[in-house]
């Protein structure tokens, strides 16, 4: 498994948990919020993360 396969997996993960949490009845609003908060910067990182393994494969390709 390579660095951005993990991170993928890791970031997937985390969302899901996130999905999870904030979908629970046992939680509280201001949990519910925070998770929503925490699983969007979470995608904003996949996305920046799918850019910076862009980034590398084209670098390779160049070499």
């Amino acid at each position: 498994m390579n660095k951005w396969e993990f991170l993928r997996d890791y970031i997937a993960r985390e969302i899901f948990r996130c999905d999870r949490i904030a979908e629970s009845l046992a939680v509280s609003e201001d949990c519910k919020q925070r998770h929503a908060i925490t699983r969007e910067a979470l995608r904003q990182v996949r996305l920046q993360m799918q850019k910076a393994e862009e980034h590398e494969q084209t670098a390779e390709l160049l070499r």
